[in-house]
């Protein structure tokens, strides 16, 4: 489980970094064209804060909080980032945090397989956008690659709890 977390973490950093922003030097204004600020649907569920209520027990406020703090500071980070007063070392530390509470969260298999599931899901849409980017001549195909790569750990990962999930258990 700890590698999904830093499959989630590398995943959620590179979506950060793809929203608005090249990953390579911009070329000279005239050339590159007008940043996108249309954001998938997918990445914005990933990034949404959730709802403290009522009926929740303490420890479940605590992870929400938690999370939400987490979500807060992600998108600062993305925003100091973008404005190039920020690192992306910050923004994977950021996202790692995102993704550790969103698992933290998950209450069953169920609810894991979902967020695995969901993950899945933003890689596919942050491989996409960066690999526009390069061939585009925007970004870099190292960036497109380690999306590549990191989509295919999602898989891999969802394939792994699917399996176990099928597996019977013995008891003795």
């Amino acid at each position: 489980m700890k590698h999904t977390i830093v499959i989630i973490a590398t995943l959620a950093a590179t979506l950060a970094l793809t929203w608005d922003r090249p990953l390579t030097a911009a070329p000279p204004a005239t050339t590159m064209p007008a940043a996108s600020h249309a954001v998938d649907p997918v990445i914005t569920e990933f990034t949404k804060s959730i709802e403290i209520v009522p009926g929740d027990d303490a420890l479940r406020q605590k992870l929400k909080e938690h999370h939400n703090t987490a979500v807060q500071l992600l998108e600062w980070r993305i925003d100091a980032y973008r404005k190039g007063v920020g690192d992306v070392g910050t923004v994977f530390a950021a996202a790692q945090e995102v993704a550790s509470t969103k698992l933290e969260l998950a209450q069953n298999d169920t609810e894991r397989k979902a967020v695995l599931e969901q993950v899945l899901a933003v890689n596919k849409s942050v491989e996409s956008t960066l690999e526009k980017q390069w061939r585009g001549g925007f970004g870099s195909e190292g960036s497109y690659l380690h999306a590549r790569l990191a989509r295919e750990a999602a898989e891999i990962e969802l394939l792994k709890f699917r399996s176990a999930s099928a597996a019977p258990t013995s008891r003795p």
